[in-house]
């Protein structure tokens, strides 16, 4: 008898939830509506977006310490007097 009300509940959400996507109450009207069409030049996001960066990254420095040409970093060091 427990299956039977657990089955008939299920049911009886998916279709309730079927029916709430389909008439547009959970998302599932995407129509534009007319008058608030704005263009993304126009928007603050799309002011936004023009400014924002594509590459984080173009003005890091340099962080390989090899790229000078020199190896190893000792070697402009402590020079030994004893030699």
């Amino acid at each position: 008898m427990k299956k039977i009300i657990f089955v008939v509940v299920i049911i009886v959400i998916i279709v309730l939830g079927y029916w709430l996507y389909s008439s547009g109450r959970l998302g599932g009207n995407n129509e534009v509506q007319e008058g608030t069409s704005q263009t993304t030049e126009e928007s603050l996001g799309g002011s936004i977006y023009e400014n924002v960066s594509t590459n984080p990254a173009e003005n890091l420095p340099e962080t390989n310490p090899f790229n000078e040409g020199t190896l190893n970093p000792f070697s402009d060091g402590y020079s030994n007097p004893f030699e």
